[in-house]
């Protein structure tokens, strides 16, 4: 949960404000993360349902990584693709596990 312990390391003011907003940084964590998750489930998808779906969820990750900037941080992209990478990771790991692998 490398994600997790970057948010911890961030300037006091960037992680006031986002425990303002969404309760505490677990809950910043679990948002984009699970964005993650539905992203990876419609990105399979062919059809014009899902690619719209896709965008939305495009614009809400563009949206809290824009967030962070007005909180204070200069390059919110780096957070977010360290939490992409947790996720990435777990799916690895899944999928090692369905093959014996791990």
């Amino acid at each position: 949960m490398q994600g997790l312990q970057l948010l911890n390391r961030l300037p006091d003011n960037v992680r006031h404000a986002i425990i303002t907003k969404y309760g505490s940084l677990e809950n910043y964590y679990k948002e984009v993360y699970s964005l993650y998750e539905l992203e990876k489930r419609w990105f399979f998808i062919k059809t014009d349902e899902a690619k719209v779906k896709r965008q939305k969820i495009e614009d809400q990750l563009f949206a809290l990584e824009e967030e962070l900037g007005k909180f204070g941080l200069e390059d919110g992209h780096v957070v977010l693709t360290v939490i992409s990478s947790d996720y990435g990771d777990h799916v690895l790991n899944e999928y090692m596990k369905k093959m014996g692998l791990k």
